[in-house]
């Protein structure tokens, strides 16, 4: 496994948190937007202000459908390379909570209960191991 397949799910997460945070955008500019109404037939060509936006809204929300089910895929692909990987029961906690369910890892040794140097001990112990097969 390489530093790159671990971390493939950590970065489809953190392009999902940008695009939920553009999406907001994009709907927050949506509802200042006011259509000039001219009475006049329009060109075939996208040039209003408010079809833009829309399509853009569109185009936006059906890539993080995308990337939300890539997401999954690569979790769950991830969680059973990781499961299957020769690691003791404790580094395979801390490998899942931090790649597969992105967790920082304050939050992980609170969720464990235990300290912050073991759970860096244990996380480079797993990496080592991992990332030498």
């Amino acid at each position: 496994m390489t530093e790159k397949e671990l971390n493939s799910v950590r970065e489809i997460s953190r392009r999902i948190r940008d695009l939920e945070w553009r999406l907001q955008t994009l709907r927050a500019e949506a509802e200042n937007i006011v259509p000039v109404i001219d009475g006049l037939p329009h060109a075939t060509q996208i040039k209003s202000r408010v079809e833009k936006l829309a399509l853009n809204i569109t185009d936006c929300d059906n890539e993080l459908i995308n990337l939300r089910e890539q997401f999954v895929n690569s979790a769950l692909e991830l969680g059973n390379k990781i499961d299957n990987a020769k690691l003791n029961s404790q580094e395979k906690t801390v490998l899942s909570l931090r790649y597969v369910s992105c967790m920082n890892f304050q939050d992980i040794w609170l969720k464990l209960d235990t300290s912050d140097a073991n759970i860096f001990y244990l996380h480079r112990t797993a990496l080592k191991k991992i990332l030498k097969n």
